[in-house]
C-alpha cells in the first residue's frame, strides 16, 4: 500500500476558505497594512482550522527582515531573568518573531560567540543583559535593547536602554534602615563597577549624608561574583569577629539571601533591606523587606522597543521604570 503524503496548505488555500485575497492574508499574517478586526478574526479561524503555518523564513526573505531575536542574559537560573525572558519570548511571538536564548555565564568570550551566530543567521536583533566582566567596544552590529544594566562601553547608536530606578532604590534602603536605628551600615554589593550598584550606592549614601550620617559608618562588602556562597564566604569572617553593622543594604537577590543566612547561622539581629524579587516573599513562609522593580513591565518595554528600532521607528532611546518597597 503507497501512503500518500499531505497535501501542504499554502496561503492561496487559506486565502479561498477565508473568502479574501491572498495579500489580505499576507497582510494579516505580517501584521502590515489596513485590515478589519472581523477579517482577521476569519483567516486565522481558517488557518487554525487548516493547520496552515506561515512560512517564517520565506517571509524574511521577501520582507528583508529575518524574525529571528537574540535574548542574552548571564545567569538564566536568576528568578528575575527567568522572569524577563519568559515575558520578552510571549511579547515577541505575538509580534511574528522567533527567540533564541543564550545564557552568557557572564562571560566575554561566549558573548562574543552568541552575537557571532546570531550575525551569522542575519538576526534582526537581540535583547541583552549586559555581562559584569563586559569587553570593551561591544558593538553587536544590530538593533539592540540593553536591560536593566548600561553597557561599559557600547559603539553605535542603534540601541535603547531599559532600567529601574536604581538611585531611588538605594534612597529607599537608606531610609529603611535608618527607620529601623541603624548607625552603621553594610552594602553588599558587586566588585564590578556595574551601572546598576553604583547607582544604587550613590543613592544611599546621598540619603545617609542628607541625614547627616558619615561616610565612616558604612562599610563596602565587594564580592566577585553574585552568587549565594560569594557572599556567604565575604561575610562569615566578619560575623565571626563580631564586626557585622547594624544593618545590611544587599543589592541582589542571591546575596540578600546569603545575609539571611548570617542572621540566622550567627543568631544576629542585623536589619536587612533586599534588591530584586524573592520568591520566597510570595508563599509568606518568610518575609524579607526588598525594592522591587516592576520585572515584566521593563521586559515587555524591552520587548516593543527592539520592535521599533528593527521597524526603524524608536520612540525613545532610555526607559527609566519606579521601584517600590514591599
Amino acid at each position: 500500500m503507497t501512503v500518500m503524503a499531505a497535501k501542504k496548505v499554502s496561503i492561496r488555500d487559506v486565502s479561498i476558505a477565508s473568502g479574501v485575497s491572498v495579500g489580505t492574508v499576507s497582510r494579516i499574517i505580517n501584521k502590515s497594512g489596513r485590515y478589519s478586526k472581523e477579517t482577521e478574526a476569519r483567516v486565522y479561524q481558517v488557518m487554525q482550522e487548516l493547520d496552515y503555518i506561515p512560512n517564517k523564513i520565506a517571509q524574511s526573505m521577501r520582507t528583508n527582515r529575518n524574525p529571528l531575536i537574540g535574548i542574552l542574559v548571564p545567569d538564566i537560573l536568576n528568578e528575575s531573568y527567568a522572569l524577563m525572558i519568559r515575558t520578552i519570548q510571549t511579547h515577541l511571538m505575538s509580534k511574528g518573531f522567533m527567540t533564541a536564548i543564550f545564557n552568557t555565564g557572564d562571560d566575554p568570550a561566549v558573548t562574543a560567540s552568541c552575537i557571532d551566530l546570531l550575525r551569522a543567521q542575519q538576526a534582526a536583533g537581540m535583547i541583552c543583559i549586559p555581562d559584569r566582566l563586559e569587553g570593551d567596544g561591544f558593538n553587536p552590529h544590530m538593533p539592540v535593547v540593553f536591560l536593566t544594566r548600561r553597557p561599559g562601553s557600547a559603539d553605535g547608536d542603534d540601541s535603547v536602554l531599559i532600567e529601574a530606578d536604581n538611585c531611588e532604590g538605594g534612597r529607599i534602603a537608606a531610609k529603611f534602615l535608618l527607620s529601623k536605628g541603624c548607625r552603621t551600615f553594610g552594602v553588599l554589593m558587586d566588585e564590578e563597577d556595574l551601572s546598576t550598584h553604583t547607582e544604587r550606592l550613590s543613592g544611599f549614601m546621598k540619603t545617609l549624608k542628607d541625614a547627616h550620617i558619615s561616610s565612616d559608618t558604612v562599610s563596602l562588602f565587594r564580592t566577585n561574583s553574585q552568587r549565594t556562597s560569594s557572599a556567604l564566604s565575604l561575610l562569615q569572617p566578619v560575623a565571626q569577629s563580631g564586626q557585622l553593622p547594624d544593618g545590611i543594604f544587599s543589592m541582589e537577590s542571591r546575596m540578600t539571601i546569603a545575609a539571611m543566612k548570617i542572621n540566622q547561622q550567627y543568631q544576629t539581629a542585623i536589619a536587612l533591606i533586599g534588591y530584586g524579587r524573592l520568591r520566597l516573599n510570595d508563599y509568606d513562609l518568610i518575609h524579607v523587606d526588598t525594592i522591587s522593580e516592576p520585572v515584566e513591565d521593563m521586559a515587555d518595554q524591552a520587548a516593543d522597543a527592539l520592535v521599533q528600532l528593527v521597524l526603524e521607528k524608536p520612540s525613545k532611546t532610555c526607559y527609566r521604570f519606579p521601584v517600590t518597597l514591599k
